[in-house]
């Protein structure tokens, strides 16, 4: 069986994508497919396979369909779909074990669980929904994803949906919650496994800060977390997204050093 990664990015992430690379082939033992839109990406490692994908117009929608078609287009039989802004820790082939069996029977890939309620914040994404069904679903997810070749058939269906709509506010995450609410699917992978990289959320990480509802806002909203990977701007920042992996790094290795 095939496992891996997928991801995707344009030109101007390439530092970024850099910093998503590493971390996996530092702390996975499984390949990451980087699909490179507009321009070949260049790696030296033999576990790093590159797709350059060119389109046009590149705009922040077009990218997020993009992420879609990226994912169909793996040759992955299970695959994690990450955006280039992340980082995977020490822990990510967790997620894979813990997920491996379900995600291969389910008829739905597994979501990242939203600690929020969108809908409540942004009053035009209701109306899409309702496009769907009027029967809203009550978890919400992230366009963030483990798949299997079993329901690559929901991501072709998210990608044509985009197609239709051409550009929508909410991008592929208000489709696939849209359409999950037309399937009447109410799970998701169980948790939020990449939160987002703020302070305390890196000091409850490396064991600096207990987690309570005070400091843990996923916690707050009822989320479970999971610290299987981190996101977010500060992960745009490629060299504190260096220093990041390397300080995982220096955790990991102090957790394995041998009992003398």
């Amino acid at each position: 069986m095939k496992i891996g990664f997928v991801t995707f990015c344009t030109e101007d992430y390439t530092c970024v994508v850099d910093n998503l690379v590493e971390s996996i082939l530092t702390f996975s033992k499984y390949d990451v497919i980087v699909n490179s839109i507009n321009f070949t990406y260049q790696h030296e490692s033999n576990r790093v396979r590159v797709n350059r994908i060119d389109y046009s117009p590149i705009n922040y929608y077009n990218i997020c369909k993009l992420k879609i078609y990226s994912a169909i287009n793996s040759d992955f039989d299970v695959a994690l779909c990450l955006d280039a802004d992340m980082i995977v820790t020490d822990q990510i082939d967790n997620l894979f074990n813990e997920n491996i069996q379900k995600v291969i029977n389910s008829d739905f890939p597994l979501f990242g669980k939203h600690p929020h309620k969108p809908l409540e914040a942004n009053s035009g994404w209701l109306e899409t929904i309702k496009q769907y069904s009027h029967k809203i679903r009550d978890n919400w997810v992230f366009a963030t994803f483990l798949f299997s070749n079993k329901n690559k058939w929901f991501l072709n269906e998210v990608y044509h949906e985009m197609n239709l709509k051409n550009n929508q506010m909410g991008e592929d995450e208000l489709i696939i919650n849209g359409l999950l609410s037309k399937y009447g699917v109410q799970y998701d992978i169980g948790y939020n496994f990449f939160p987002s990289a703020v302070d305390n959320m890196f000091d409850i990480f490396f064991n600096d800060l207990e987690p309570t509802k005070e400091n843990n806002t996923y916690t707050e909203h009822n989320c479970p977390i999971k610290f299987y990977c981190f996101h977010g701007f500060i992960i745009k920042n490629c060299t504190l997204a260096t220093d990041l992996i390397e300080r995982i790094k220096n955790k990991h290795n102090k957790q394995i050093l041998p009992i003398i």
